[in-house]
């Protein structure tokens, strides 16, 4: 092929470590409608009021199939060690699904944490979060639930890998740790919701941020400019 599209650059470090040129690659981040992943106050106080999540409560959130390299359980215990106040919600389902069920309950926080299975508008649950603790730490390209948490103004602990610190990198509002280290989750999530929460000046920054990088309008005009250096011609 003339070009190899990755969605990410350290997607593009590896495959450059195998021996294909650099010149060959074009990073092409996965596009997210920036109009539709921004922070709604309607939403928020839907959501919180349809799931009993008082305003004095901190949300915790996680969007995503609830799969293995996703890392659930490290939430769980992260929950189990941070003061009561402190509540999760899953936005999504899958296979472990009932054993992370099961966790809740063996660490008597099952009154704190909330399945709400497989929803079409995740967009209007990451509203109504406080925080977004993103889990992954295995099988990652560029997320898109990270970059739409992101574009919706949150702050974001996030487990440490390559393809994660890359959006992460462009923003302020972050704390990164080891899978699994669970007193520097609990002083992450501290330190992170010590800020201003939902502060509109800081979301818009963040959002317009992340849009420039990681929006739909950034990936289409990549994706015309190079197909135009090599002749294609792309009608609107």
């Amino acid at each position: 092929p003339q070009v190899i599209f990755t969605c990410g650059s350290s997607i593009a470090e590896r495959i450059v470590s195998q021996g294909v040129r650099l010149d060959e690659i074009v990073v092409l981040p996965t596009g997210n409608d920036e109009n539709r992943f921004r922070f709604s106050p309607d939403n928020r106080e839907k959501i919180r009021q349809a799931y009993g999540i008082g305003k004095h409560e901190i949300l915790v959130g996680n969007v995503g199939f609830l799969r293995n390299y996703k890392g659930h359980p490290f939430i769980l215990k992260t929950a189990a060690a941070m003061p009561e106040h402190y509540r999760v919600m899953f936005v999504g389902d899958g296979e472990e699904r009932p054993s992370l069920q099961a966790m809740a309950r063996e660490l008597g926080i099952e009154n704190r944490v909330i399945f709400t299975g497989h929803q079409e508008r995740p967009e209007d649950f990451l509203s109504a979060f406080d925080l977004c603790f993103f889990s992954s730490h295995i099988a990652e390209g560029v997320s898109q639930a990270l970059i739409q948490s992101l574009l919706n103004g949150l702050p974001v602990l996030a487990c440490r890998i390559p393809s994660t610190m890359e959006p992460l990198s462009l923003i302020e509002d972050y704390r990164v740790v080891d899978y699994d280290d669970v007193p520097a989750a609990c002083q992450g999530l501290a330190e992170l919701v010590s800020l201003p929460r939902r502060d509109p000046q800081r979301m818009m920054r963040q959002h317009q941020i992340i849009a420039h990088r990681y929006g739909i309008q950034r990936m289409v005009k990549i994706l015309v400019e190079t197909y135009d250096q090599h002749g294609v011609r792309c009608l609107s």
